[in-house]
């Protein structure tokens, strides 16, 4: 299994990438819902039923990415994290660009998604 290397220190617990895009992925979750149910008030009632399903739908996958991704399933998270894309945001479409590029690095490159750069002496 890979060794994580520190990115950052918070606190004194260290911030890998991966630890990163996991808590990113449960922030996503929040605020996706929260901007969707936003959304749910704005639309007509034949509409609520799917907007709803969306929501949840788009939240549940971003977190099952976070889960997956603390057990080392780096592609799975990446497909989830894509899909989670379905959040309707609305006119706040930017909200879902970086859980698709994410998702699509994680899906296409694993690796190079979660690499550290090391930083040599100079």
């Amino acid at each position: 299994m890979e060794q994580d290397v520190p990115v950052m220190v918070v606190r004194g617990a260290p911030m890998t990438r991966r630890r990163a895009i996991e808590v990113g992925a449960v922030v996503w979750a929040g605020l996706g819902l929260a901007v969707g149910l936003q959304v749910l008030q704005s639309v007509n009632a034949d509409a609520r039923v799917l907007v709803l399903v969306a929501c949840v739908v788009g939240a549940g996958a971003a977190l099952l990415a976070s889960a997956c991704l603390s057990v080392h399933r780096d592609r799975l998270a990446g497909a989830l994290l894509a899909a989670s894309a379905v959040t309707p945001t609305v006119f706040a479409w930017a909200l879902n660009v970086p859980a698709v590029l994410v998702g699509a690095a994680l899906v296409i490159a694993p690796t190079w998604a979660l690499s550290e750069r090391r930083v040599r002496p100079t």
